[in-house]
């Protein structure tokens, strides 16, 4: 029990401290109240959209000539009408604190986002990350950046179509906000260094969205810090609030919440939502503290980063971005892996419940128009489901060639351009297309991002896979390894036990008989599994079905090069040189080998361990992408949410 309490103890002081309110170190300069400074009658009737302007424009007055917090109190059961948007643009540091208070209507939160357009971009000069500048290819761009002001660092378009101008906001697999420090000629300096590198030389689709390296202007009023404490608010549809910093902390949405979308830091503490967030696509850091959510969507892997301690998700965690960090939280659907446009780096859990877990990763579906020489996949600029739509091709990210549900070859992306009414994507490869004998039951070749190349699950529970996620190593590739036991309920005809997923070069089966079987059956066997593999020597499909005598102990240990420990009893175990596991696998205890009516003390306990090698060297979030080599000139899937805009 102490150590129990102890525990308990440690987590609380790591949620609460986690979920400490943004201003809480700082003194505000001034507190106005809504009602006794601007006359909001907050009553729930009458609309108070001219109070909360006249708070503006006093407040924009007063950083004038002064620095520091403003506060605005809204009195415990007020309800404030607002039909204005963006009242609070301008200013640079605003706590509403209005707990007891209720927002109600149809408003916009935090500043204005960011313009797209020729008047307010600048495309730049390849650059690296850890670079402080940056060159400008047009010198007559250094205008549109002030010294002091922000902009965004972009590059590599995931979403935008081949002439046509789709998607606000823009979506870049790499982008980041940089304050300018200095303008000389082409020359813009940044107050910190790029965590990212850049290319010049990326594709471009169309003018809104870029492609190729770009700085971007971000409005003045960006510039904000806002912190919204103890409030209800209501309003219909999803609520956006831009801004370089803003929380939430003690909120309640009682219809739409907010949603990151255009921020260097979006915090939750202790927010209760009852709707689904779709994570936009121009965030860094999405934080999360504690509270009640129903679910989040992470269709772009454009944020870098989700950071979430303490939080009940009743519904769902879909998709991930670039990289996950959870902790003592409950997860009632968890699903890793970007839906639509990029990929996942990295996810950890650690003191985890996780109802049941599952994978996403995007997906492409290989059409006639498209060729592969030379490790090359050459991709018309303007065919349907053509360039404009490789969301999976982004540089450094791990793939697979796949058919159907199945996962057969891992390769990677080393470098995307474009040429020649083409997007030449840069693979790890040597050749063409792989052979069609992989497909099975004739399915469609298709593209899969990785889910998760670096996966850690610390403390782990629930979901059987989850349970198997904290065995497996830190930071192995997601399916690599498996290890459970099974017992009781699980073996007996015919309840069969749920399937592992298990992906890549076979190392090593271990199963391991510890309790043997002592009912009336005379021989008893066990399918360790039931598993469709490739044979590595000639890339054709071999079925591998080894069986274990359950009335013998002791361990198996099956691998390409040979067998250990085969029981008289055991068949079927050999491999047919090295094969890889290609998806669901695991026991079978068929027809005639029903032992449910006999006694539970009788039944065998068998535990099956399996580890496989994907050749995957995980992608560092954070690191740059590397640099394409010089190519030569061009000669189906899990249920998910739709896209986003």
């Amino acid at each position: 029990m102490r150590l129990y309490l102890s525990a308990l103890l440690t987590r609380l002081i790591a949620t609460f401290a986690l979920a400490a309110p943004a201003f809480a170190q700082t003194a505000p300069a001034v507190i106005k109240n809504i009602k006794t400074h601007f006359g909001a009658t907050c009553n729930g009737v009458a609309n108070d959209s001219q109070a909360f302007i006249k708070f503006n424009a006093w407040a924009r007055r007063w950083q004038q000539s002064n620095s520091g917090l403003i506060e605005l109190d809204i009195p415990s059961g007020s309800v404030c009408i607002l039909t204005a948007g963006h009242w609070e643009f301008g200013i640079k540091k605003l706590l509403m604190k209005g707990y007891g208070a209720t927002l109600k209507g149809d408003f916009f939160l935090g500043a204005p986002g960011m313009k797209t357009g020729p008047d307010f971009v600048g495309k730049v000069s390849s650059v690296s990350a850890g670079a402080t500048s940056v060159t400008l290819i047009n010198a007559s761009d250094a205008s549109k950046f002030l010294v002091g002001s922000w902009a965004l660092m972009s590059g590599y378009d995931l979403q935008g179509l081949w002439g046509v101008d789709y998607g606000y906001p823009p979506n870049w697999e790499f982008m980041e906000y940089v304050q300018i420090a200095g303008v000389n000629g082409s020359t813009i300096t940044f107050t910190a260094p790029l965590k990212y590198t850049y290319l010049s030389t990326w594709p471009t689709f169309n003018r809104w969205n870029g492609g190729p390296a770009q700085l971007n202007v971000m409005p003045r009023e960006w510039d904000t810090e806002v912190e919204y404490q103890g409030l209800h608010i209501s309003m219909p549809g999803q609520i956006y609030s831009n801004g370089r910093n803003i929380t939430f902390t003690d909120v309640t949405f009682d219809d739409a919440c907010d949603i990151p979308t255009q921020n260097k830091m979006w915090t939750y503490n202790n927010v209760t939502c009852s709707q689904i967030i779709e994570a936009d696509k121009l965030v860094e850091s999405v934080i999360i503290n504690g509270g009640t959510l129903r679910g989040i969507d992470f269709q772009s892997s454009s944020i870098d980063l989700l950071q979430m301690n303490g939080t009940t998700v009743t519904g769902f965690i879909h998709g991930t971005p670039k990289k996950a960090v959870i902790s003592n939280s409950h997860i009632a659907d968890f699903h890793p892996g970007t839906l639509w446009y990029g990929h996942t780096d990295e996810v950890s859990c650690t003191n985890c419940a996780i109802d049941a877990f599952g994978w996403y990763g995007t997906l492409y579906n290989i059409n006639n128009s498209l060729n592969m020489s030379s490790g090359i996949i050459t991709v018309p600029n303007n065919t349907p489901n053509g360039a404009g739509d490789i969301t999976w091709a982004v540089p450094g990210n791990n793939v697979f060639f796949a058919g159907a549900q199945v996962y057969e070859i891992p390769f990677k992306i080393l470098g995307v351009t474009q040429g020649g009414g083409n997007v030449l994507v840069q693979t790890d490869q040597i050749g063409g297309w792989p052979s069609t004998a992989l497909w099975y039951q004739g399915t469609a070749l298709s593209i899969r991002a990785h889910p998760a190349p670096k996966f850690t699950c610390t403390n782990c529970t629930g979901d059987p896979a989850v349970v198997d996620l904290s065995q497996a190593p830190a930071g192995a590739p997601l399916w690599t390894y498996s290890k459970r036991t099974y017992t009781g309920t699980l073996l007996p005809y015919p309840h069969y036990p749920p399937p592992v997923t298990m992906w890549g070069k076979l190392v090593s089966i271990k199963i391991n008989v510890t309790k043997p079987y002592t009912g009336i059956l005379s021989s008893l066997s066990l399918q360790a599994m039931d598993a469709f593999t490739i044979k590595q020597s000639d890339n054709t499909w071999y079925r591998y079905t080894p069986m274990i005598d359950l009335k013998t102990v002791g361990e198996r240990v099956i691998a390409p090069a040979g067998i250990t420990g085969a029981q008289p009893g055991d068949s079927a175990l050999s491999l047919p040189g090295p094969v890889t596991l290609t998806g669901d696998v695991g026991p079978l205890m068929g027809y005639p080998n029903d032992i449910s009516n006999e006694p539970s003390s009788v039944w065998p306990v068998v535990t099956i361990e399996i580890q496989t090698d994907q050749g995957i060297v995980a992608t560092s979030t954070g690191s740059t992408p590397p640099s394409p080599p010089s190519p030569p000139p061009p000669t189906d899937t899990p249920h998910r949410p739709s896209r986003q805009d």
